[in-house]
């Protein structure tokens, strides 16, 4: 049988995900393939976290908010960094959410870890309470920018750091299921609307990440690890 006939008949009863599929689950994972993308979400970022970690420079004291942290299986690398910190965290996918719950229980019991379910448009913190926050692959998700932005100045400290890591245009416009995305975004583009949503721009730093293949696509990956002050 034809190769390029054989995909799509899978394509059509389920077998292969559609990039439709690939781009909604990868923004909120949800349903029977929830756990399967958690962990290849994990695969793909497992070294570029590490590289973050060291990027935030953590220290003794801080509260750390964490947005769109997937199945949660990170946040361990974080308490074996630095191990006096209080950590948060909140994510809009209920699959995830639950999780990541049961995964880090013994951090959630020994209140170290809070986890909650819910949007970065619209989070149940006091003002002013996080020195660090940051996210990793998740501003093309969000509908509106400037609200989420807005949201995380508000819960920043006064001199409070929030770091942007994300993909950028130029390698994630190759790749098929993008097109689903709300937004691709070069370095400018990002640090504009930072600086149009109050925050200062201190610095950036470039992670040439290895090159993958995806549905047929060779992509050399490249993140941009953005870091403002409040």
């Amino acid at each position: 049988m034809n190769q390029g006939f054989l995909r799509k008949i899978l394509l059509w009863v389920g077998l292969i995900p559609n990039s439709k599929h690939i781009a909604r689950q990868l923004r909120q994972p949800s349903g029977s393939s929830a756990e399967k993308f958690g962990l290849l979400m994990n695969k793909a970022n497992n070294n570029l976290y590490d590289k973050i970690i060291d990027i935030l420079d953590l220290q003794g004291g801080e509260k750390i908010l964490e947005i769109g942290f997937g199945n949660g299986r990170f946040f361990e690398k974080l308490f074996k960094k630095t191990k006096n910190i209080k950590v948060s965290g909140v994510d809009f996918s209920e699959s995830m959410i639950n999780s990541a719950r049961e995964y880090n229980e013994e951090l959630i019991d020994d209140d170290r870890l809070e986890l909650l379910y819910c949007s970065s448009n619209a989070m149940p913190f006091e003002t002013g309470i996080y020195d660090k926050i940051f996210c990793i692959n998740l501003i093309y998700f969000w509908e509106n920018p400037s609200e989420n932005l807005r949201e995380i100045y508000r819960v920043l400290k006064p001199g409070g750091k929030f770091y942007t890591c994300f993909r950028t245009k130029d390698c994630l416009s190759k790749l098929p299921y993008t097109k689903y995305w709300e937004i691709l975004y070069d370095e400018d583009e990002w640090k504009n609307l930072l600086e149009k949503n109050n925050f200062n721009y201190l610095n950036k730093i470039i992670i040439n990440e290895r090159q993958v293949e995806m549905m047929g696509q060779k992509v050399q990956l490249k993140t941009c690890c953005m870091i403002a002050e409040k």
